[in-house]
């Protein structure tokens, strides 16, 4: 084993001391004038990896945002241009607030939506009811009409006495009696039962992962609208059906929407998906 002299350990330790030295003055010369530029289009809420466009833009190394990075790059122009992405706990937090919001909205509007449809769908149930009332109160009942019979009527028909007018009111009411016993008031179920369109479904509705089925037997389209009866019972049916059930839609209550309403007629009609029988 041989021993430094002291010589050599002063050597080396001023070595070592030089180093250090060295070393900060390079760290402090890294410092000096490696502020960070502006002309840089800055990040743009918490996009997703792929959404580059969102990314900062940096068209030169002194705009980044790593110190250490603008000072290594001082002074070289070996890279062009720098993307640069910031994920931080409080954007990945802004943005499942913002994507909650969008969410609720999108289903306020539904809801905004499907309320409308109801509404517009209201003042024609009203009128139809409205006018059945009014033809309920135009139909005359039989009455004591064929009971009574004028003198000039008698004098027409040759002098008929008062005996044989009497006589013909009573057959005339004895008949009336008998075609009331035979047409009663309550008729069979389907003969007093009425159906209205009671609503659209809107277009969200018919592309939902579980869209509504037409109810008609043997059919498996998308069923388009709900009928309603005056019975409270209520039908879902597809555009053909609707044709063939209800004689299509009524007098101004077809679709508005150009959109709701080409959907409708590809989606609810046609062959494609119905095995349906129509007996002509």
């Amino acid at each position: 084993m041989s021993m430094k002299s002291e010589n050599d350990q002063c050597g080396a330790h001023i070595e070592n001391i030089d180093d250090k030295e060295n070393d900060n003055l390079q760290t402090n010369v890294a410092l000096v004038n490696n502020e960070r530029g502006e002309d840089y289009q800055e990040q743009i809420g918490m996009p997703d990896e792929e959404n580059m466009r969102s990314w900062s833009h940096h068209y030169s190394t002194d705009t980044c945002d790593d110190p250490v990075f603008r000072a290594a790059m001082r002074g070289y122009d070996n890279v062009s241009f720098v993307f640069g992405l910031e994920v931080t706990w409080s954007l990945i937090q802004q943005r499942q607030e913002e994507e909650e919001e969008r969410e609720a909205m999108l289903e306020l509007e539904r809801l905004q939506k499907i309320e409308e449809e109801e509404a517009a769908a209201a003042p024609a149930f009203e009128i139809i009811e409205e006018k059945k009332q009014e033809d309920n109160e135009e139909m005359e009942p039989v009455g004591d009409d064929n009971k009574e019979e004028t003198q000039e009527d008698t004098d027409s028909r040759g002098g008929t006495n008062k005996s044989e007018i009497g006589s013909t009111a009573a057959i005339s009411s004895t008949d009336a009696v008998e075609r009331l016993e035979e047409s009663p008031d309550d008729n069979s179920d389907d003969d007093d039962e009425e159906w209205i369109l009671s609503r659209i479904f809107s277009i969200e509705e018919l592309k939902s992962s579980s869209p509504p089925k037409c109810e008609a037997d043997g059919c498996s389209r998308i069923a388009c609208a709900i009928w309603k009866s005056n019975k409270e019972e209520k039908w879902k049916t597809c555009l053909d059906c609707q044709e063939e059930d209800y004689g299509g839609w009524p007098d101004g209550m077809n679709p508005k929407d150009d959109d709701l309403s080409s959907f409708i007629v590809v989606h609810c009609s046609g062959e494609g998906v119905d095995d349906k029988k129509h007996i002509s």
